[in-house]
């Protein structure tokens, strides 16, 4: 039978280890435990671009997770035909959400 105290003791832990390992993680670059929201640059041309496209994958808990955030959809969603830049966009907060998106832009 667990007693109160101990019920306390494994609830406290079990929430530490969701916080401590960060369960949605956002992908690669730097990782904040409590939050983290920044873009890495793939690729470049320096040809100016006149549309964009993203595509985005998600994650909750690193328990769910769906999504499709791959060049080729970014190129389909933008209507690009040429990709001049791609970037990375990740935002997570506290290890429960997570998002990755790729930014396309292109003529």
């Amino acid at each position: 039978m667990l007693f109160p105290s101990h019920f306390l003791k494994l609830s406290f832990g079990l929430l530490f280890s969701v916080f401590a390992l960060n369960c949605a993680s956002a992908g690669y670059g730097p990782q904040g435990l409590l939050f983290t929201n920044h873009s890495i640059g793939l690729y470049a041309n320096q040809v100016d671009s006149e549309k964009e496209g993203f595509a985005c994958a998600h994650s909750v808990l690193g328990l769910l997770a769906w999504g499709d955030a791959s060049i080729g959809k970014a190129r389909e969603k933008g209507l690009l035909s040429k990709i001049n830049l791609i970037e990375q966009n990740s935002f997570s907060i506290l290890g429960i959400y997570a998002k990755v998106c790729i930014v396309t832009k292109g003529n």
